[in-house]
């Protein structure tokens, strides 16, 4: 009988401990939410474009824009390109990347480009 009432006792404590664990969880949820607040909705130095049909399906050069193709094409045949320089205020007033994008999007070459 002892051993019994012992087997629940601890799957009570079991219980107990697990479901403190689950009550803590929205918490750390919020919490990353918070943090993520602060973070710009992009990654600060990343555009990705998508170029018109240009004949040849090659990543177009942009150094005169300091971008440089990641070789990485996305679903929709984006590619993903980086700017060569960023500063180190990246994500802040200074990001140049929104910068770079109303210039590409204003390009006869590309379809779309965002952040």
């Amino acid at each position: 009988m002892h051993f019994k009432s012992l087997r629940i006792i601890v799957f009570l404590v079991a219980i107990a401990t697990l479901s403190l664990s689950w009550a803590q969880q929205p918490r750390d949820v919020s919490r990353q939410l918070e943090d993520r607040r602060n973070l710009p909705p992009w990654v600060p130095g990343e555009i990705i474009v998508k170029l018109r049909a240009a004949g040849t399906g090659q990543p177009q050069p942009m150094p005169a824009l300091n971008l440089e193709d990641t070789g990485r094409v996305l679903a929709g045949d984006e590619r993903l390109y980086r700017l060569t320089q960023v500063p180190s205020s990246a994500g802040g007033r200074d990001d140049p990347t929104m910068d770079v994008v109303r210039q590409l999007n204003q390009r006869e070459d590309v379809e779309y480009a965002q952040p």
